[in-house]
């Protein structure tokens, strides 16, 4: 194993210039929550988690070791200096995200750029960013809702109206008798090209993200408009989506003015403009190559760089071999719509590559005698002082000048990549040759992948969405991080044969042997679920899992929020659950979070029913069989306070057992004539013995803010719950709360807090709900609403068994909210 030397412990980064953070992944197709990064060149990165957290710690004033007990401290998990060096010197720091303080940022190695197959070159600026801006904001009213759906209905009355009265073959008749309003309509098609990229654009900064410039290009060697859009990174699916639709919708104004002035004029340029845009927009919405058909998929999936994954996928349909992991990391409805792409795309351009080499040498032939005659047409249209026809001509020779010279260049690419593949074959073998011949030292050799990553160490990065009409920027995509105990160990030094063994003093063990952690890291990846729920768990039941499908979305949404309940705390915690008014369900949400708690976890939680006087958890939690409180918990406190007289099967005389639900309830005061109460002394004594038996303690408060015991719960919790059923009274009351916190001094506790949305009845004031949301949404850190269960209205002994599964599920991502929190 490697340990940091003490010189890496004084290391210093600092962030490269010009990053720009813009968050969170929505709609990804990766299991794991990734982020993304905009570099000063303007290429995104696509980060883990662990990643960002190290990106948005990285100081020139924090040394290594600071560094990582920062990062440590935010990831809940603990990850050590040779680990943080590992993540800065393999990932970020290759990546250009970070460099050594002590050096200057330009004399740093250029960052690597992706440099797809299939990319525009040579851009040029068409309108400048501050510009399309303009252009979009003035433009943006055009996607309200009403007026999209009066704009696809008014271009089904245009199209249904043309091919009624619309006559092609005099169209095209009169085209050709004129030959230049061929010019006329090509300066029409490129309008409706650039006008085309402004749709792009508006519907980025529509859905509040910032678009670029709209520029120009060459895709091969043909001309082709591009927009910056990359901010739209940051939007969700349904943004993004809309960013790539936005170029065709824009097309529709264009076909509606066509449409139009040819209905109007009659005149057959219009027409035939109008039917070439149609097929235009066809064309783009054909997902094999880089149009917005691609990106629209891409989305969908939620996977921005579908090329990179092409073998990957092919890979993994190979029978015998073990599933590639960039394909693992995806989710199931992802990885289904890549394989299905790949499996269809991959042939089409194969036979489509294949019948251009066999047709090759006749379109060349076809082509240079059609360059010849129109160059004929030239001279004679110079000769005859008719510069339109020469312009067309000469416009002639160019187009069909383009397809072959795209031909040639994109088989020298193929070429070029075709050998760079044996080449790295040919090493390859002769390593494997060389390793087994003992020629080979061992710190040569290539660093076995640990289970689950997708990048080897010294392999290319993988490079994702690429630059194409409607994105301006690559997604560099970087697998998931390593987790802490999961850094791959540096490089074994190759064995010194001809060192004697007598070097070694005894007892100590040599670097180059390998430890348990090195073979525990060497594990294979846990295996992915079955389903259990939905059709796909329907069918792998009926075929006795002879059809092996994965648990779909509903069921890894479900996976997922089991899985944040059960995440690890460092400590016991406390929650308190408040609502200054009667009949909020305070007291149902102690007990259903408890109930969930208790039954993902496993135990060790208790509801608490922190009253001063009598509340009615008591009466609602069943399985008693006994009557003891917290007050009678309070004569015995002292020796629950020890350590050696303290036990925890000693408390089942005062605290009830749940059963199934696996939690505990402590009751509050039930005797009529009792004249006991619980203050804040008495709350903090019960508090400090009941968190040595209890990893998560639930508290529900009483109707009285001004209560010792009320200000000593909220004081000693580590995550506040405000409950409230969507009730003009109940919310007010809650409304009122927190502003009492807030002068309290609570304003963290009150950030931190989840807000649960409880419906009364079937019929909720949906108004009311939405001002509940957006004032709360502003205030706490989540909100979520739970629904009407009529198993709950009797306000009788709690039975989890009998929720609806909706109202089950709903406490589950209740629950995974505050485990979030802690």
């Amino acid at each position: 194993m490697t340990t940091a030397s003490e010189a890496d412990f004084v290391r210093h980064w600092s962030p490269s210039p010009g990053l720009v953070f813009l968050g969170p992944v929505e709609g990804s197709g990766l299991k794991d929550r990734s982020y993304l990064l905009q570099r000063g060149d303007g290429q995104i990165v696509q980060l883990s988690e662990l990643l960002q957290l190290v990106m948005a710690t990285v100081s020139p004033l924090k040394s290594a070791d600071e560094l990582a007990r920062d990062v440590s401290d935010a990831y809940g998990r603990e990850l050590s200096v040779s680990g943080l060096l590992h993540l800065i010197d393999t990932r970020l720091e290759p990546m250009g995200l970070v460099h050594d303080a002590d050096t200057d940022a330009a004399d740093a190695v250029p960052p690597p750029t992706a440099n797809p197959l299939l990319a525009l070159r040579l851009r040029g600026t068409l309108l400048p960013e501050k510009l399309v801006n303009t252009l979009a904001m003035v433009l943006a009213p055009l996607y309200w809702s009403p007026v999209v759906a009066a704009v696809l209905v008014g271009l089904a009355a245009v199209d249904l109206l043309v091919l009624a009265k619309g006559d092609f073959l005099a169209s095209l008749e009169q085209v050709l008798l004129t030959p230049a309003l061929l010019l006329g309509i090509f300066a029409m098609l490129t309008a409706g090209a650039v006008i085309h990229e402004l749709g792009h654009a508006t519907a980025c900064r529509y859905g509040g993200a910032r678009p670029g410039v709209i520029g120009v290009g060459v895709y091969l060697v043909f001309p082709a408009f591009f927009t910056n859009v990359t901010d739209s990174y940051r939007l969700g699916r349904a943004g993004r989506i809309r960013t790539d639709l936005g170029g065709l919708y824009f097309n529709c104004l264009c076909l509606i003015a066509l449409g139009g002035a040819y209905l109007l004029t009659g005149q057959g340029l219009f027409l035939l403009a109008a039917a070439l845009m149609h097929f235009e927009m066809i064309q783009q919405l054909v997902p094999t190559l880089r149009f917005d058909g691609y990106f629209v998929l891409a989305d969908i999936a939620g996977v921005p760089d579908l090329f990179n994954r092409i073998r990957p996928v092919l890979l993994s349909l190979v029978p015998g071999r073990a599933v590639d992991p960039r394909v693992a990391e995806l989710r199931t409805f992802a990885r289904r719509l890549v394989t299905i792409w790949v499996v269809t795309v991959v042939p089409l351009l194969c036979l489509a590559l294949g019948w251009m080499l066999l047709s090759l040498p006749l379109i060349i032939e076809q082509t240079a005698d059609a360059i010849r005659q129109h160059a004929g047409l030239a001279s004679e249209a110079i000769a005859a002082g008719d510069p339109a026809a020469a312009a067309l001509s000469i416009l002639s020779i160019l187009m069909l000048s383009l397809p072959v010279i795209g031909l040639a260049i994109l088989l020298y690419r193929l070429l070029s990549v075709l050998l760079d593949l044996l080449g790295r074959l040919g090493r390859r073998l002769w390593r494997m040759t060389a390793e087994s011949e003992g020629v080979v030292p061992r710190h040569l050799r290539a660093v076995k992948p640990q289970a689950g990553k997708s990048l080897q160490m010294g392999q290319p990065l993988q490079l994702g969405k690429p630059l194409q009409k409607g994105r301006s920027a690559m997604a560099i995509a970087l697998p998931p991080a390593a987790m802490p105990d999961e850094v791959p160990p540096a490089p074994l030094r190759a064995p010194a044969h001809f060192q004697a063994r007598a070097a070694i003093p005894a007892g100590a063990i040599p670097d180059d042997v390998p430890t348990l952690q090195d073979f525990l890291a060497d594990r294979p990846a846990r295996p992915a679920p079955l389903a259990e729920l939905g059709w796909q768990g329907a069918v792998r039941r009926l075929s006795r899992n002879s059809l092996s499908l994965g648990p779909g979305r509903r069921e890894l949404s479900h996976l997922d929020a089991v899985e944040e309940v059960q995440r690890r705390l460092d400590g016991p915690r406390t929650v308190v659950v408040v609502n200054p008014k009667g009949g909020a369900h305070k007291t149902t949400a102690t007990l259903l979070l408890a109930a969930t708690l208790g039954i993902q976890r496993g135990g060790y939680t208790l509801a608490w029913d922190n009253n001063e006087t009598r509340g009615t958890m008591g009466w609602r939690a069943p399985l008693a069989g006994h009557a003891g409180t917290a007050v009678d918990l309070m004569r015995e406190v002292d020796r629950f306070e020890d350590p050696v007289l303290g036990r925890i099967g000693d408390l089942d005389r005062f605290v009830r057992y749940q059963g199934s639900a696996q939690f505990d309830v402590l009751a509050s005061d039930e005797d009529a004539a009792g004249a006991a109460t619980i203050g804040s002394r008495e709350f903090d004594r019960l508090h400090t013995a009941l968190r040595r038996f209890y990893r998560i303690i639930m508290v529900d408060t009483g109707n009285n803010m001004r209560s010792t015991n009320w200000e000593a719960a909220v004081a000693a919790a580590d995550e506040l719950v405000i409950v409230s059923t969507v009730r003009e009274d109940t919310v007010a009351s809650a409304v009122w709360l927190v502003d009492g916190l807030r002068e309290r001094g609570y304003q963290e506790k009150v950030s931190n807090a989840v807000t649960l949305l409880a419906a009364p009845s079937l019929h909720t004031d949906l108004r009311l709900h939405d001002r509940t949301r957006t004032h709360f949404e502003t205030l706490t850190r989540e909100v979520l609403d739970v629904p009407y269960d009529k198993s709950l209205v009797s306000g009788g002994p709690l039975n989890y068994q009998a929720l609806m599964p909706g109202t089950r599920e709903a406490w589950l991502r209740a629950s995974a909210a505050v485990m979030r929190g802690l």
